[in-house]
């Protein structure tokens, strides 16, 4: 009796359509420090929500609200550093983001001839100041593991002895 373990289903992405923005941030959110970031994740996708691996459209951003755009890194004249225009390669990009000091919404479209548009919404929360001073220290909130577990019994290497013949001078030697 035969039994399946795994299926493979391969499929083409479609013509490049539409736009996808994603954020990936610090579990704990998005400070208003004037220091944390955001990376802006952008993608060429096909009717079907596929990444167009070939595509290398040209993106061009818009932010409103408070934060700066620090933007991302794609080959070309000045590695479009900075620039609120960047090609996705192979279908994908990033781009940075940073926060002001001031929290709030803040809202970034993405468009490119002949995809349709996408937006994403995000939010930076206020973080405490007092006589321009903050106790805030983003490392206080990520999360530490030290714990590896139990140690091994067993060595977690393998100790092995080599020996090879080689030529001096036109004499055979052997190592070890």
């Amino acid at each position: 009796m035969e039994k399946n373990v795994v299926a493979l289903n391969c499929r083409t992405a479609g013509k490049p359509e539409q736009i996808k923005l994603s954020v990936i941030q610090s579990p704990k959110g998005w400070k208003a420090d004037g220091a944390d970031m955001v990376l802006l994740q952008v993608e060429v996708m096909d009717k079907d929500g596929r990444r167009c691996p070939l595509a290398n459209d040209l993106i061009h951003f818009d932010v409103e609200g408070p934060a700066e755009w620090r933007g991302g890194i794609a080959q070309g004249k000045d590695n479009y550093i900075l620039s609120k225009d960047l090609p996705v390669e192979c279908g994908i990009n990033r781009a940075l983001i940073r926060s002001l000091t001031t929290p709030g919404t803040v809202r970034i479209t993405a468009k490119a001839d002949g995809l349709q548009s996408a937006e994403i919404s995000l939010s930076s929360a206020p973080v405490e100041v007092k006589n321009g001073l903050s106790n805030y220290i983003p490392g206080d909130e990520l999360e530490g593991r030290l714990t590896r577990g139990e140690t091994p019994l067993t060595p977690s290497y393998q100790g092995y002895e080599s020996r090879c013949e080689y030529l001096i001078g036109g004499c055979r030697s052997q190592s070890g």
